[in-house]
């Protein structure tokens, strides 16, 4: 992986310059700062409802566990079976 990177850099100091491989360094830096920015913000959009609804399950269980194990109603039965 180093050995790339460092190939890399070697080859980008041959074709552009160190001028132009610095700016294009920096540029890439601003790009992978705004990635990571962006997929925070999608993990905390995704993770922040499913902790608030483990936290409303944690402040009323009862509430929670009734609404799950109710089933639908059964028809009624007559009185001649």
């Amino acid at each position: 992986m180093i050995l790339t990177l460092g190939f890399l850099l070697f080859l980008g100091l041959i074709v552009f310059g160190p001028k132009k491989t610095i700016e294009i360094a920096q540029e890439a830096g601003r790009v992978l700062a705004q990635v990571k920015h962006a997929a925070a913000h999608l993990q905390r959009s995704v993770l922040e409802p499913e902790q608030i609804r483990s936290e409303q399950v944690r402040s009323n269980p009862a509430r929670h566990s009734a609404e799950s194990s109710t089933s639908p109603a059964s028809p009624p039965q007559s009185p001649l079976s």
